[in-house]
C-alpha cells in the first residue's frame, strides 16, 4: 500500500487528473484518432482489458467500426474482482484435469492436484528459501517463498499457453524442494511489471470497475475458494484490498452506463482459451450472445489470449475480417495438439536459416520465436542461443559465466565435437532448476557459441532434437 500511496502522490504533483482515465474516454480518444487518420471506417482488435475498451467504443461510437476481435474478453457487466477468485480456481482445475487425462503426464505427474494443494499448506507453515533472478541484469535475491505466493505464480503463469506443458514439472520439482525454475519465472514476471502503468490501470479500474462491486463481496468469494484465498487477501490490486486502494486513489465517478452490458449489430469475433486464469471462456460466451452478429471460437489447452498463441487463431481472424459477416472456418481448432507434458510428448522440427546480420548459416527449431537475431525460444524456459561473440575468447567466456554461476573454478567441456570446418568444444551445467548445454568455436570473425537452456526432464530430447543439430550446423557463411 505504501507503494501504491507514493505512486498516486507523484503523479498528483505532476498534475494528474485521474478523473480523466476510464474506458469512455479512451474510446473517445479512439475515435479522434480514427478521424484524424482519414479512416471511414476501420477494425479493432482488443485483448484482456482492450476487450472492454473495444465494447466501449462499440456502444459510444459505432459508426466508424466495421469489425471486431476479441480476445480473452470480459463483458462489461461482470464483477470482475468477485469472479476472479472462481475464475482462477476453474483454470487451475483444468490443468490439472488436463495432465490427468494425459496417460503420460498422469504417470509422470500422479495426484498433481492434491501434491500442489498439499505443497501450499506446507509452504504457508514454514516458507522456502528461493533464488529470484532478475532477467534483465541477472540480479539474484535470496527471498523466501509461501503457499500463497506460488498459488500466484500458478495464477500468473496460466496467463502463458507456452508455459503450460511445463507447470506439472515445475510444480513436481518444488514438491521435491526445488524452487529454482519458479524463482526464474517470478523474476521474468516481476519484470514485466516495469511495461505496466499501474495508476493508469488503477484509475481506470477504480472507475469501471470497483465504483460497482462490493468490498465484503469481493472478500466472500476468495473465502469460497480456500485454495486461493490467501492470495486474493495479499494481493492489494487483484482482491478486496483494492477497495481501500480506490477510497484513497480519488479516481473519478463513472459515467452513465459505463457498467451497463453492451449489444451491437456490429460484426465480431470472440476468442477464448480454456486455461485462461482470468477471463475464462463463458465470459466470452456471454458476450458474444449479446452481439448478434458474432462469432464465438474456444481454444483447448490455450491460456490468456488465443492470438499470440497459435497460428490457428490468427488464420481464422484474418478470415473473418476479410468478411466479417460470413462464419470463418474454425476447422484448425480440431488440430491443436495437448501440451507435450513429458519428454516423451516432445517432438522439434529443425529447419534451415541464414542470417546475414550475424553472418551465419544453420538450423533453428520451427515454430520457436526468434526474439532478437540468434534467439530463439520455445517458451520463457528453453531458449536456442546461436551468436558470434567478437573480440572474445572461450577462457573470457567461461569465467564470466562461472562467475554468474558462483563456481569455484570456470566449467571444464565434457566433450569435443569436430564438424566439417569447426572444432566445438561441449559444456553441460546446471543452474537453478535449468539445464545449460553449451558449445564454444573459433570462427573467422569471433567465438562462435551456441547454448540451449531447458528443463532437467526434457534436457536429453532437446539435445538431441535441437542442440547437437544446431552445433553440427552452424556456420560461419561463405
Amino acid at each position: 500500500m505504501q507503494s501504491l500511496d507514493e505512486c498516486r502522490q507523484r503523479l498528483v504533483e505532476e498534475g494528474v487528473d485521474f478523473a480523466d482515465y476510464n474506458s469512455a474516454a479512451s474510446a473517445a480518444d479512439l475515435e479522434d484518432l480514427r478521424v484524424a487518420l482519414g479512416y471511414d471506417q476501420w477494425n479493432l482488435y482488443g485483448i484482456s482489458y482492450g476487450t472492454r475498451l473495444a465494447q466501449a467504443a462499440m456502444r459510444d461510437h459505432p459508426d466508424g467500426i466495421r469489425s471486431v476481435v476479441l480476445d480473452a474478453a470480459y463483458p462489461v457487466d461482470a464483477d470482475l474482482y468477485a469472479e476472479t477468485p472462481g475464475n482462477a480456481v476453474r483454470a487451475m482445475e483444468e490443468l490439472f484435469a488436463t495432465c490427468a487425462d494425459d496417460p503420460a503426464c498422469a504417470a509422470r505427474y500422479p495426484d498433481l492436484e492434491q501434491r500442489f494443494q498439499t505443497l501450499v499448506d506446507e509452504l504457508n507453515t514454514t516458507p522456502a528459501p528461493i533464488t529470484v533472478v532478475d532477467p534483465t541484469n541477472g540480479q539474484r535475491v535470496e527471498d523466501e517463498l509461501d503457499g500463497d505466493s506460488l498459488v500466484g505464480f500458478l495464477f500468473q503463469t496460466l496467463y502463458s499457453t507456452e508455459l503450460v506443458a511445463h507447470l506439472p514439472e515445475i510444480i513436481a520439482a518444488a514438491d521435491d524442494g526445488e524452487f529454482g525454475t519458479v524463482g526464474l519465472l517470478l523474476g521474468a514476471l516481476s519484470a514485466q511489471l516495469d511495461l505496466v502503468s499501474v495508476g493508469q490501470q488503477l484509475a481506470v479500474q477504480c472507475q469501471d470497475e470497483v465504483a460497482f462491486g462490493s468490498q465484503e463481496d469481493v472478500a466472500a468469494a476468495a473465502a469460497e475458494h480456500p485454495l486461493v484465498e490467501g492470495f486474493f487477501e495479499g494481493a492489494p490490486t487483484l482482491g478486496p484490498g483494492v477497495f481501500d486502494v480506490c477510497a484513497s486513489w480519488d479516481a473519478g465517478e463513472p459515467g452513465d452506463g459505463a457498467n451497463d452490458a453492451v449489444t451491437s449489430d456490429i460484426p465480431a469475433l470472440v476468442l477464448a482459451g480454456d486455461l485462461d486464469p482470468i477471463t475464462p471462456p463463458r465470459w466470452g460466451e456471454e458476450i458474444a450472445e449479446q452481439l448478434p452478429d458474432s462469432f464465438f471460437v474456444r481454444f483447448p489447452f490455450t491460456g490468456h489470449g488465443a492470438l499470440p498463441s497459435h497460428d490457428c487463431a490468427v488464420r481464422i481472424a484474418e478470415e473473418f475480417l476479410d468478411d466479417p459477416d460470413s462464419e470463418p472456418t474454425t476447422d484448425c481448432v480440431d488440430d491443436i495438439e495437448p501440451p507435450a507434458f513429458t519428454a516423451d510428448d516432445v517432438q522439434v522440427e529443425m529447419t534451415s536459416f541464414e542470417s546475414e546480420e550475424l553472418g551465419l548459416t544453420g538450423l533453428r527449431p520451427e515454430g520457436w520465436t526468434e526474439v532478437i537475431p540468434g534467439v530463439w525460444q520455445e517458451s520463457a524456459l528453453v531458449t536456442l542461443i546461436q551468436q558470434v561473440v567478437p573480440g572474445a575468447t572461450a577462457e573470457q567466456l567461461l569465467q564470466q559465466v562461472g562467475m554468474q554461476l558462483g563456481l569455484a573454478e570456470p566449467p571444464q567441456p565434457v566433450g569435443e565435437l569436430a564438424t566439417e570446418s569447426l572444432t566445438w568444444q561441449v559444456y553441460r551445467l546446471d543452474d537453478l532448476g535449468q539445464s545449460v548445454q553449451l558449445a564454444l568455436a573459433d570462427g573467422p570473425d569471433g567465438l562462435l557459441l551456441v547454448q540451449l537452456t531447458t528443463s532437467p526432464a526434457r534436457d536429453d530430447i532437446h539435445r538431441e532434437q535441437v542442440f547437437l543439430p544446431a552445433v553440427e550446423a552452424l556456420a560461419p557463411q561463405s
